[in-house]
């Protein structure tokens, strides 16, 4: 079957699928992605790039329920619109004009993990298992029957990016069984049990805030979850503060052997060159802390400088 396609897409994965579509013969007739300005052009130098590459005309919507696009969307004779990593909403005008619908990448195992950074949260909430879906788009964010699911799971020493990375890396394998099943004809949808359904909000989960009272464990898990080194977070690191002094947790590794019988929840035990250790609700963790006024400096230098010592309580 032949398909005409419109791909909106940003981020390593709308390339990886652009380059699928064209590298499977497709029908691209259009390519959506954001206006580059510095803030974009990490997400969709690349696929710019691709795009124009292969002589597909690029378009670069304020809006996509704009009228003006819409118009210019009709006249592509459109089958359909896969949405990856492209995240303006699309309303009823826009979701009516392809022939087989809008087809959306969601970077989480609908319907839990609804909404935006879902992999930050499911890190945070000791999950060992993670996913990502295809699915039709409908008005409702994130509610539309599903197409596939492909599950995958959380490693131990597992962080933000990491597991971005690998939403990104089964989500690209996916899209071929996909399309496949499109060109076939044999796409299988199912509506989901929105009774099941977790939504998260695009904000930092706790403002980024650690909770000293929090058990050892999920402290590392948020620290681990915030964490995007090498490269700058899209959400704001882990913290500790100390008198309303903000400082990053860079690291955290949970100590077993510091547990106290009544645990005052935020108290320096120890600070070495390793790092600070702190009392948590059930035991100890090794944290170390960097701040941006003095980035170079290891834990025990920051300490020095913020006046923070051994029995000093962190919040």
């Amino acid at each position: 079957m032949r398909v005409r396609f419109v791909l909106a897409g940003n981020e390593s994965i709308g390339y990886e699928c652009l380059k699928t579509l064209i590298e499977e013969n497709q029908q691209v007739v259009g390519v959506v992605t954001d206006k580059m300005n510095e803030e974009t052009k990490l997400k969709n130098a690349r696929i710019k790039f691709l795009a124009n590459q292969a002589g597909i005309k690029v378009y670069e919507p304020e809006d996509v329920n704009d009228s003006a696009f819409l118009e210019e969307l009709r006249l592509l004779d459109l089958d359909l619109i896969f949405n990856i990593a492209f995240l303006q909403l699309y309303k009823a005008p826009i979701l009516s004009i392809p022939k087989f619908g809008c087809i959306n990448f969601h970077p989480g195992p609908l319907p839990k993990y609804g909404g935006s950074n879902g992999w930050v949260w499911a890190i945070i909430n000791g999950e060992s298992e993670y996913g990502v879906t295809f699915h039709y788009m409908a008005e409702k964010i994130d509610a539309g029957d599903v197409i596939a699911i492909e599950r995958f799971p959380i490693e131990t020493d597992e962080t933000g990016l990491s597991l971005l990375l690998k939403c990104y890396k089964y989500g690209a394998v996916s899209f071929r069984r996909v399309l496949r099943n499109i060109l076939e004809g044999t796409v299988v949808s199912a509506s989901q049990d929105l009774r099941q359904k977790s939504y998260y909000y695009n904000r930092t989960p706790y403002d980024g805030m650690i909770n000293t009272g929090w058990n050892a464990a999920k402290i590392c898990d948020f620290v681990r979850a915030l964490n995007f080194s090498p490269f700058p977070s899209p959400l704001s690191p882990a913290m500790v503060a100390f008198k309303g002094i903000k400082l990053t947790v860079t690291k955290a590794e949970v100590l077993g052997n510091a547990v106290r019988e009544k645990p005052n929840p935020g108290e320096v035990i120890d600070i070495t060159e390793d790092g600070l250790t702190m009392q948590t609700g059930n035991g100890a963790v090794l944290l170390r802390l960097s701040d941006h006024s003095t980035p170079s400096a290891d834990t025990a230098r920051l300490c020095v400088s913020k006046g923070i010592a051994v029995g000093s309580v962190l919040g």
